[in-house]
């Protein structure tokens, strides 16, 4: 019998009842990945953001350790990182349910079910993502 030694609430997504769970639902749109094929769900970031996978993390109740990749000169990576990655069924189900699709670049609807005081939030996440519109 194996346990997972991290954990985190793979049920955030099931309402979306506040700001910071539609902001981080937008950043996993634009920056985020779900390999459904092994249930993970995770999101890569620069070394100068990780105070917002630090925030990401608060909102999913996760005590997750951060992985830091340092930039390689003889690769394609040129800055530090830090990723966050979230290992359910549930929750890779439950993204992929709300639009969070692998290769969801091209599949990206707007969000109907998404109560209209949080699309603002959620939008910022977005931009904070990718950075513009």
């Amino acid at each position: 019998l194996v346990f997972n030694k991290y954990s985190f609430n793979e049920h955030v997504f099931d309402c979306f009842d506040s700001n910071e769970k539609a902001f981080c639902y937008g950043l996993l749109l634009a920056d985020g990945c779900n390999h459904s094929n092994n249930n993970e769900v995770s999101i890569e970031l620069q070394s100068r953001d990780v105070d917002v996978l630090d925030g990401m993390k608060r909102v999913f109740d996760s005590n997750h350790i951060l992985d830091f990749t340092s930039a390689d000169k003889y690769s394609k990576r040129k800055k530090d990182t830090y990723s966050l990655r979230l290992f359910s069924k549930y929750f890779s189900e439950k993204c992929n349910e709300i639009g969070l699709v692998s290769r969801k670049s091209l599949l990206l609807d707007y969000p109907y079910w998404m109560d209209n005081q949080y699309i603002p939030a959620m939008i910022n996440g977005y931009i904070a993502g990718d950075g513009w519109i």
